[in-house]
């Protein structure tokens, strides 16, 4: 009896260590901490694609960003009235929605611009990094010079603020996309 209970403990153990090292060969280079350039040194020039689906493991270099052609809102942006500014960059973050699958998960507006500037999983930029209205840290600004305020507010909706003419957030000119939700 107890070399058949030791028969059947052994062979648990067996059974879970063989289970461990065939999941160990299975994961990918990057799911145990492994980075790309210690897997495997990558020549320089060669670009390594990232999946949308699968978060980078570092931040693309400047040549490894692919320019989508650009979004006649983000060539045009700055041009025209300020109180279509929010809209027009709404839709870009919408562009960026469609092509990654979700909206940016940044805190603050340099977070979300250097998303929307190629700093993505996909490394798409949609939004121009030398663009004239972005400041030295990457932050877009609005006609009147101040930040934009971006809201997150679920993986679907995006609120965007201008601040407007007063520089008080939360008064009566501020510029709001999309605008109030219906409850």
């Amino acid at each position: 009896m107890k070399v058949a209970r030791a028969a059947i403990v052994g062979l648990v153990i067996l059974m879970l260590v063989a289970g461990i090292v065939w999941r160990l060969s299975r994961l990918e280079i990057g799911e145990v901490g492994a980075t790309q350039e210690q897997a495997s040194p990558t020549p320089p020039g060669v670009i390594i694609p990232v999946s949308p689906s699968r978060p980078a493991l570092r931040y693309p270099l400047p040549e490894e960003i692919q320019k989508i052609p650009p979004h006649p809102d983000a060539v045009s942006f700055g041009q025209g009235k300020a109180e279509e500014e929010p809209a027009k960059l709404l839709n870009l973050f919408e562009v960026f929605r469609r092509e990654l699958g979700a909206f940016p998960s940044g805190e603050d507006n340099r977070q979300m611009m250097n998303a929307l500037c190629g700093m993505n999983p996909g490394m798409l930029a949609i939004f121009p990094r030398d663009h004239p209205r972005l400041d030295p840290e990457a932050g877009l600004l609005d006609a009147w010079g101040r930040p934009f305020v971006f809201h997150l507010i679920s993986h679907e909706y995006l609120e965007i603020r201008s601040i407007g003419r007063d520089g008080e957030i939360f008064s009566a000119d501020d510029i709001v996309v999309p605008g109030p939700r219906n409850p």
